[in-house]
């Protein structure tokens, strides 16, 4: 990985590729949080336990990643209430 930040290799393609995959699940999540909480009120959740992970094209994420996505909607949304279930 380093060796492709400091430009010496190109990424391999399947990984660009599942890398913006990523990317855009990422931002389509955080976009649907701030969109139901926008139309819904109330706060957003966000699973605490792989329990609480929601069903839907997201379910497969780790923990990790849905602490980045409340991390990004309380960048885009200050002073939003996130609750953790």
């Amino acid at each position: 990985m380093r060796k492709w930040e400091q430009g010496e290799r190109e990424i391999p393609e399947g990984v660009a590729a599942k890398l913006r995959g990523l990317v855009d699940d990422t931002h389509d999540e955080v976009e649907r949080l701030i969109a139901h909480h926008r139309d819904h009120g109330g706060p957003v959740l966000v699973p605490r336990w792989e329990s609480g992970i929601p069903s839907g094209p997201h379910q497969d994420k780790p923990l990790e990643w849905w602490r980045v996505v409340a991390g990004r909607v309380i960048d885009h949304r200050p002073g939003i209430d996130v609750e953790w279930c």
